[in-house]
């Protein structure tokens, strides 16, 4: 096994902790219940890229690449974070808001994990298997779109808080803000730019 299957597996670990730890400190918190929602999806994601990177098969590789393919939820989650922490829980009560929030996301990791749409094929490398993105995809621009949008949205509700708040929900909101967008340009960066410029590198975005 290698060292980046390692690291991959440490962040299930710890993800899978966090939520757990997150969860209990107030169980009855929508909030807390959603951040431990993500925590414990975002550790499936880092088990699926742990199982993909450290199998010899390329059957198995590839079934839990296709797996990872359900990672587009995951800036729903943070878009829905973002307005249960800004306090706009009214825009909640209305089953449009789910829709709207949740429908694309749900919609582009089914296509990612049913088609090929978004997997050209697989390659191993240095740090084992990874994918290869369709040069010309629909579902890939439209999947890319769809992380932006929800990150920016998710941004910039959480930075219109920022400017109107003190004290310590400042300082919270601006520890939201970074995670937010830390993750999002990383990942982009490792996940979306390099590969597209015949550069790759090991995926940081579950890390």
């Amino acid at each position: 096994m290698n060292i980046f299957s390692y690291i991959s597996l440490t962040a299930f670990f710890v993800c899978f902790f966090l939520g757990n730890f997150i969860y209990h400190k107030n169980p009855k918190s929508q909030l807390n219940i959603m951040i431990a929602v993500l925590s414990i999806m975002v550790g499936f994601l880092a088990f699926a890229e742990f199982q993909y990177r450290q199998t010899s098969d390329f059957q198995t590789a590839y079934l839990w690449l296709k797996i990872s393919g359900l990672w587009p939820i995951v800036p729903a989650i943070l878009l829905h974070i973002s307005l249960i922490f800004t306090g706009k829980t009214n825009l909640l009560k209305n089953k449009l808001t789910y829709i709207l929030i949740y429908a694309p996301a749900l919609i582009i990791a089914i296509l990612a994990v049913d088609t090929n749409w978004l997997l050209e094929g697989i390659v191993k490398e240095y740090w084992g298997w990874t994918y290869l993105y369709p040069k010309t995809s629909l579902l890939f621009y439209m999947m890319s779109f769809w992380t932006v949008l929800c990150a920016f949205l998710a941004g910039g509700i959480c930075f219109w808080y920022y400017l109107k708040s003190k004290d310590i929900k400042r300082l919270q909101t601006k520890y939201l803000i970074a995670g937010l967008y830390l993750p999002l340009l990383i990942s982009m960066f490792s996940d979306v730019m390099l590969p597209n410029m015949s550069i790759r590198m090991p995926e940081t975005t579950m890390m």
